[in-house]
């Protein structure tokens, strides 16, 4: 079976994908844009740091914190990717300050079942990976609005380090409203480490299983507004291999400022496109070999992959360097904790007592 490691121009033929990433860097090229910037190697100490942070977290307790309401609309595609309804919704919200003039808004994800993984009629799975589907219960939980942008990660990489050094500027993409990216699962860890240090309450990556919980927001079609995406919806490579039977649309070349799409049910932006979103779990080749089912992360080792990817770590939500297929709900895909790309970025999530 082959493994699903994340090659972020693997959508595009590299004829084009060369063609459009000159363009995209003012000729910079695909070395730039995409090659991964070495990563200083965990010490024994650290790597201790690490496994108490990822299976130690108290939850924040819901009456500490101060939740607003927002409205939004969320739209239904039809396969041919034309709108067939628009609803109105809900969602709460809390802020966390991290500067001045600089917050980190988290939404509220109730809690609730449902299908991880995708059935056996949706296109796209083409290595197995998702599957088979298998019914997880998660607590209610809070997570990032948008993926963690470029401002917010400055007012956190500014502060004093944890574990490891990380680059306060790293973007390829510059902009305070544009997600950070190229900042590797071990420098996505030292932010969450950061910031929970510097604000008393515990952030992490979420699990796949909470990522695509919070995704799907209650659907249960391949994209969270139904059956295909379109340029309109999301920041991806539109302009090559439509899911379903949408038109083609405009490919952007670059990453686009949080927020600029509709959100999902739930209130999240960006969940589909812009950037790819690291998860905290390892990666493993499906789930036959007894995935928590309570949200937890997965992060046990899968022995029956090559040693060298028993440590990546998954990644969910596809970028603009995508094709819809790989923007799917169920899709999933890894990467080495320690690489870099322009297409991969994160958001964080708190777990909440009620």
């Amino acid at each position: 079976m082959k493994n699903s490691e994340y090659h972020p121009h693997r959508s595009l033929p590299r004829r084009r994908f060369l063609k459009l990433t000159a363009l995209a860097t003012g000729g910079a090229g695909i070395a730039t844009i995409l090659a991964p910037r070495r990563t200083n190697s965990l010490t024994q100490t650290d790597q201790a740091n690490l496994d108490r942070f990822l299976t130690e977290s108290v939850p924040i307790e819901a009456k500490s914190l101060e939740f607003s309401e927002y409205s939004f609309e969320t739209v239904t595609i039809a396969r041919n990717g034309e709108i067939t309804a628009r609803s109105r919704h809900m969602a709460r919200s809390t802020r966390q300050p991290l500067s001045p003039g600089i917050d980190l808004e988290m939404v509220y994800i109730p809690g609730g079942s449902f299908l991880q993984g995708s059935p056996p009629e949706e296109r796209g799975d083409h290595t197995g990976s998702e599957k088979p589907q298998r019914s997880v219960t998660n607590k209610a939980f809070l997570l990032s609005k948008y993926p963690i942008t470029q401002a917010q990660w400055l007012a956190i990489a500014s502060l004093p380090q944890v574990d490891i050094d990380i680059n306060a500027d790293p973007a390829f993409f510059t902009g305070s409203n544009h997600p950070i990216e190229r900042v590797s699962w071990y420098e996505a860890i030292e932010f969450c480490q950061r910031l929970s240090k510097a604000t008393g309450r515990d952030y992490r990556l979420p699990s796949e299983s909470r990522w695509e919980y919070a995704c799907r927001a209650g659907t249960t079609t391949p994209f969270h507004a139904g059956e295909t995406l379109t340029a309109a919806q999301a920041n991806y490579y539109a302009a090559f291999s439509p899911y379903a039977d949408e038109p083609p649309g405009n490919y952007i070349t670059r990453t686009t400022p949080v927020g600029s799409y509709p959100p999902n049910a739930f209130g999240l932006y960006d969940i589909h496109g812009n950037v790819g979103e690291w998860c905290a779990d390892v990666w493993h080749r499906n789930y036959n070999r007894n995935p928590p089912l309570n949200g937890q992360s997965w992060l046990t080792p899968d022995e029956r992959i090559h040693p060298r990817h028993q440590k990546a770590r998954l990644v969910r939500g596809g970028s603009w360097g995508d094709e819809a297929n790989h923007c799917r709900s169920a899709n999933r895909t890894f990467c080495l904790p320690e690489k870099r790309y322009s297409v991969l970025g994160f958001r964080v999530m708190a777990e909440i007592s009620q």
